[in-house]
């Protein structure tokens, strides 16, 4: 008995290269599946785990100082006359 294939070489490439465009077809359906359901899933409306920004509001940035502010804290001492008259 002969270990080598009674086929054609030419025969069994196109037979290989045909089982390869199937995978490959196969393949690309299922990255197509996986990118609709990834696309679904991150716009789908549940706001659970949204990730979208507070409110402004909620969010915003302390007043800037006042000048009466800045110089009360930079002599080492609050001066609360100064922080109750410019509020």
């Amino acid at each position: 008995m002969s270990s080598v294939s009674s086929q054609h070489p030419a025969v069994v490439l196109r037979s290989q290269y045909t089982h390869m465009r199937a995978l490959l077809a196969i393949a690309m359906v299922a990255v197509v599946g996986l990118t609709v359901a990834v696309v679904i899933l991150a716009t789908s409306g549940s706001d659970a785990g949204s990730t979208s920004p507070a409110p402004a509001s909620a969010t915003s940035a302390p007043p800037p100082r006042t000048a009466a502010k800045s110089r009360a804290r930079s002599a080492g001492s609050w001066d609360r006359s100064a922080s109750i008259s410019n509020t």
